[in-house]
Order: structure tokens, then C-alpha cells, then sequence
């Protein structure tokens, strides 16, 4: 014998699915003169569309379509047939996105917080770490030419080139919008005098390579 609280919660969801399908054939009575002809997945679409803006979600157009085919099916008249329409599936996908919450994007480094980054890796008085100084190229060519690691990460010394202007050009063989693996040339410029060296990208890298 089923359980008190599942008797309870069954029970719940079937009056909760009632008032959704009394609540879909009192709007087709009040909006549609409560004909029963015409094109019902479109007036379901419809209303689905209503049903989400008014209450401001899509947690009662997912119980209403559940109602829908629950009580149409009961029927027996072969209505549930609608529910199934591509129609309705591209209705609710499309409330879907419009209410879904939008992904919340990490933020990026400050030029303050790269600065902070680079002086504690180089900060033995002495020389840095040849690994410590790698880091730093790492860092500042990610930052300054907007890469992914998978992108700075295969960089290779053949793909660095100073040009007059003091600026560094990358040649990149592949990424994630270079798909084609067609040569992608990246300017890192050399930052206006008065910024100083400590991230200066074209300083940094010259360094290392020589």
C-alpha cells in the first residue's frame, strides 16, 4: 500500500495538471469563443506563449504541456496528437531561451593584477628562474594578444619575430578559430613609453629568447 506522503505528492500533481488543463480550456473558451475547430497546436503555441509572459516562467508552460497531454489523452479523441506537433516543440524551445539565465562570464585579469603577477615571479633580485621567466612570457602574451593557453602554450621560438616598429609578431599555426590550421599572425605592441617594463610583453619576451 503506497505511503501517506506519496499518496499526497500523486494527488498534488494531478490537481496541480487539473487546474492547468480547466485553466487552457477557460482561455480558449474566453479568446477563442471555445471553437473547436481550426488549427489547435497553433492556438496551443499560443497560449503557451501567453502562459509563459504572464506568469513570468517556464515552470508553468512545462505543467501545462504535462496537463495537455495527460487530459487530451484521457479523452481519447486522438487530441493528444497536437501536443506532438513540431510546432510546439520549437514554441517551447524558443521560451526556453528566452527565459534562460544567462552564463555568467568569469572576469578577466585587470592590467593591475597582470602587473602584480609578473613582479612576484621576477622577483628574485639576483635573476629569475629561467621556468619563472617562461611563466611571465606565458602570461603577458595571453593577456596582451588575447589567446587561449592551448594557443600560447605551442609558440615556438621560429614563430617569434621583432619588426622595426619595436613591436612582436606571432605567427600561430592553429586554434580554435583558426580550425584550418591556415598561418595567424598576432601584433604584440610595445606599450608607450612611461609604462614601464614590468609588462611589457616585447621587453619580456626578448629577454627570454635571447
Amino acid at each position: 500500500m503506497p505511503c501517506p506522503a506519496y499518496c499526497w505528492t500523486a494527488t498534488r500533481g494531478q490537481s496541480l495538471r487539473l487546474r492547468h488543463w480547466l485553466r487552457w480550456k477557460q482561455w480558449r473558451k474566453e479568446y477563442l469563443d471555445g471553437s473547436e475547430s481550426g488549427n489547435t497546436a497553433a492556438e496551443v503555441a499560443v497560449y503557451l506563449t501567453y502562459l509563459a509572459y504572464s506568469s513570468g516562467g517556464m515552470g508553468a508552460v512545462k505543467t501545462a504541456v504535462s496537463a495537455l497531454k495527460f487530459y487530451a489523452g484521457l479523452q481519447g479523441t486522438g487530441e493528444s496528437d497536437y501536443i506532438s506537433d513540431p510546432l510546439i516543440h520549437t514554441v517551447v524551445k524558443g521560451l526556453d531561451r528566452d527565459f534562460a539565465k544567462p552564463v555568467l562570464q568569469k572576469e578577466g585579469f585587470t592590467p593591475g593584477e597582470v602587473k602584480r603577477l609578473i613582479q612576484h615571479l621576477l622577483r628574485e633580485k639576483i635573476g629569475p628562474k629561467l621556468k619563472d621567466q617562461r611563466l611571465a612570457c606565458l602570461i603577458l602574451v595571453m593577456y596582451v594578444g588575447a589567446m587561449r593557453f592551448e594557443e600560447a602554450a605551442a609558440i615556438e621560438i621560429a614563430n617569434i619575430a621583432t619588426l622595426e616598429t619595436g613591436n612582436i609578431m606571432i605567427t600561430l599555426r592553429k586554434g580554435k578559430t583558426n580550425q584550418f590550421a591556415k598561418n595567424q599572425e598576432v601584433i604584440l605592441p610595445k606599450p608607450d613609453t612611461g609604462d614601464g617594463q614590468e609588462t611589457d610583453v616585447t621587453v619580456h619576451l626578448n629577454r627570454y629568447v635571447t
